[in-house]
């Protein structure tokens, strides 16, 4: 093993991961766990997260080459997802011969994408709570007017509604398409799925014209702050719940879902229905209660 860890560090990420799968192929298997193999895309994963990061801190910081480094950073990243994804549908797959996900691993899946959505709703949580204790304060800070006075807020009658109807009728289709998947109706699964893509594409759409038509910006008093932190990052989190439906589009496409057998499609779904009563909070909580 000492040896085998040594040679992964050199020629590691010069193989694919599918070429390091193959080496445990012939390995019998007594148990109903998926033991994972060494991969480079975590690694890479971490360090294009990363390089991101710092790269839009220095462009904040007006630094010369940061433009270069933000597209570095997002090919590494992009590499990652792609590749990562790629070694995922291959182990979730009954057709292939790395297929790793048994029930046993499929429960521990399920266990793992519902942590990750606890944490994701103790960051809201955490949003939502600075935007009520700057507003309940706002009687010493602001003169008592929360927005703060000269800040125009967004009128929640006009794009924050249509998105709230955008993203409740992309919820309707992608329960739909769970349902056909259950049903083995795989063809509609994939409709249902592109429906609710072609959605969340026209959510992230229309939010991008309420920034371009908003009287405030980011810097705008504690009250831009936090309000484009919180719809900003929710509007991230759609992006990602996008990216990830479309993958489950491609693998249902490919016929790689079965009846029995959708744990990434019901993560993914799972984390649509999320995003959906989060942005909920939002319209009545922030947009319509201002």
């Amino acid at each position: 093993m000492y040896i085998y860890n040594n040679i992964f560090n050199v020629i590691g990420p010069l193989l694919t991961s599918s070429q390091i799968v193959k080496s445990f192929i012939n390995t019998k298997k007594y148990h109903d766990f998926h033991l994972l193999n060494q991969s480079p895309w975590p690694f890479l994963a971490a360090y294009g997260v990363f390089f991101l990061i710092l790269s839009n801190v220095l462009y904040m910081f007006f630094f010369t080459k940061s433009k270069i480094l933000i597209l570095f950073a997002v090919v590494l990243v992009a590499l990652s997802l792609v590749s990562w994804w790629r070694d995922v549908t291959r182990e979730s797959n009954p057709a292939e011969e790395f297929y790793n996900h048994t029930p046993k691993v499929q429960s521990g899946l399920r266990s793992g994408m519902a942590y990750f959505i606890f944490t994701e709703v103790m960051f809201f949580i955490g949003f939502f709570w600075a935007f009520f204790t700057l507003s309940i304060n706002a009687s010493v800070e602001f003169d008592g007017m929360w927005p703060p006075r000269g800040i125009t807020p967004i009128d929640a009658q006009k794009e924050p509604l249509w998105n709230t109807y955008i993203l409740l009728f992309s919820g309707v289709f992608a329960t739909i398409s769970h349902i056909a998947v259950r049903l083995n109706f795989i063809k509609i699964t994939v409709f249902c799925l592109l429906a609710a893509i072609i959605l969340g594409l026209g959510f992230s759409w229309a939010q991008g014209l309420e920034y371009a038509e908003a009287a405030f910006s980011l810097s705008d008093s504690s009250f831009g702050s936090v309000f484009y932190l919180l719809t900003g990052f929710h509007g991230f989190h759609v992006f990602i719940g996008t990216l990830f439906l479309i993958v489950c589009m491609v693998k249902g496409w490919n016929f790689t879902f079965t009846s029995n057998n959708h744990v990434g499609l019901e993560s993914a779904l799972w984390y649509w229905h999320f995003v959906d009563i989060v942005w909920l909070a939002v319209f009545f909580l922030v947009y319509y209660n201002i």
